[in-house]
Order: structure tokens, then sequence, then C-alpha cells
């Protein structure tokens, strides 16, 4: 087993296979809306849905107004994270590389 480690073709192609699974989960985050298969079928039976209303409350938590200007911007902090943890996968990988020459 450590000859695999401090193979370095092996290495690589574990880096290269890390940058492709990222960049697979990087464009599913950021692509807009996929269509869905079986999106263009009638449905059997439509439901009718009557909202009821209800009333805003007055005073909020204190919660800063960032929260509510930017509650639906999500992806940047998904491909932030990615990043982070491809960050750590590569120190790591590099780190015990390292060790085993």
């Amino acid at each position: 087993m450590s000859k695999y480690i401090t193979d370095k073709r092996y290495f690589m192609i574990l880096i290269l296979l890390i940058l492709i699974v990222v960049l697979l989960f990087m464009g599913i985050i950021l692509w807009p809306s996929l269509p869905h298969p079986l999106s263009d079928r009638t449905p059997l039976y439509t439901p009718t849905i009557t909202p009821t209303p209800t009333e805003l409350p007055t005073n909020f938590p204190n919660v800063i107004s960032d929260y509510f200007d930017n509650q639906n911007m999500t992806n940047g902090l998904l491909a932030g994270s990615v990043v982070l943890v491809l960050i750590i996968l590569l120190g790591v990988l590099i780190s015990i590389w390292n060790n085993e020459k």
C-alpha cells in the first residue's frame, strides 16, 4: 500500500480526480435551474390552493439587516465552502505525500 502513496502518477491522478469532482459540483451549484425530465407531463389532479392571509410581525428580533437583504444569495457561500474543502484536502494530501518520502 505504501508504494502506491509514494507513486507520483497515482498522486497526480488523485489530485486530478478531486479537481474534476469539485468542478462538477461547482457546475451543479452555479448552473441555473436544470430541466427536470418529467416536467412536460400533465398532472392527473390539480389541487386548488387558497392562501390564508397572515399578518407580518411588526417587531423583529435583533437580527442584522444584511440577513433580510441577502437571504437568497447562497451560491457564493456554497462555492466558497467547496474551495475551502478543496484547499484542505490538497494540503492533507501533500502533507501525506511529503511524509512518505
